[in-house]
């Protein structure tokens, strides 16, 4: 495979960028983000093809993830949650009054449904990204967080339909400040092949109102909403709203196809990086 290139977009945003610096002050912010987005392009246009192809070599790529066993992994699975504890405190989603002298939750509920993963750069060995799937072989929709009376009636009652074991809740994503895009995307991967190994037909998860536009068009169809687009749900002991979302995951694969050439040149092209970097490690066809 030969790494793709996207030189166009990356000369328009160089360019942007490069025009922001002689902006007054006020376009600090503007400035800001036009660097955010140029180095995640290059994350994502030039770096995630070169761990595709590391991986297709044998070799070892840059970022990996893996899930955590709570008692084989302990150590881990601590790191991991106290990453997740304090990236949220401090973005004001969780109270501080709600964490212990150790970091963690004092009251975390979910703790034994919990299958945790953590991507690493292979380098540095830096833990740089952590989530969480909530699920049990015998819970339902019910035993998860997803408030099931602030979303539209018949999702609630659809997913309270389903049999047990078929449905898990994603966790919320927490990273460093300077965590590169693809240690999110090795999760996901890691994640969605433990899903596929233990036949979960439906994901559903909250998603911060801000992050909702770039995960709708990367993904496309493959993400339903809940609820009306100016509405959102409270799920408990996270602060301020969230957009409840459903992944119905046989078909999300071919959903996700069908929105593969939408978007700007940029949101194709990583669309198609994306798409092979996931079909490394899982059969997207079957």
């Amino acid at each position: 495979m030969t790494p793709y290139h996207d030189n166009q977009e990356k000369h328009v945003l160089r360019a942007e960028y490069e025009a922001a610096l002689y902006q007054p002050s006020e376009q600090l912010g503007r400035q800001r983000r036009l660097a955010r987005r140029l180095a995640q392009t290059a994350e994502i246009i030039v770096g995630l093809p070169l761990d595709i192809v590391r991986e297709r070599r044998g070799e070892q790529p840059c970022y990996s993830a893996h899930p955590l066993d709570r008692v084989w992994d302990s150590d881990e699975v601590y790191h991991n949650r106290i990453l997740a504890t304090a990236t949220f405190v401090r973005l004001g989603k969780i109270a501080a009054a709600d964490v212990n002298s150790e970091g963690l939750l004092r009251h975390d509920p979910l703790y034994l449904l919990s299958t945790y993963f953590s991507a690493y750069h292979n380098t540095t060995g830096r833990l740089e990204a952590v989530d969480k799937l909530i699920w049990a072989p015998d819970a339902t929709i019910a035993d998860y967080r997803m408030p099931l009376e602030q979303i539209d009636s018949r999702w609630g009652q659809f997913l309270t339909d389903q049999p047990r074991g078929s449905v898990a809740e994603i966790g919320s994503l927490a990273k460093i400040n300077d965590a590169s895009p693809r240690a999110p995307l090795a999760i996901f991967r890691e994640m969605f092949a433990f899903v596929r190994d233990h036949n979960i037909r439906y994901l559903t998860a909250g998603l911060e109102p801000k992050l909702y536009p770039g995960y709708q068009r990367l993904f496309g169809a493959a993400l339903r909403r809940l609820n009306p687009e100016d509405e959102l749900v409270v799920f408990p002991g996270v602060i301020g709203g969230q957009v409840p979302l459903l992944v119905e995951v046989e078909h999300a694969y071919r959903q996700f196809q069908e929105t593969k050439h939408q978007g700007s040149l940029r949101e194709r092209l990583a669309k198609h990086i994306v798409e092979e970097y996931f079909a490394n490690r899982i059969d997207l066809a079957n």
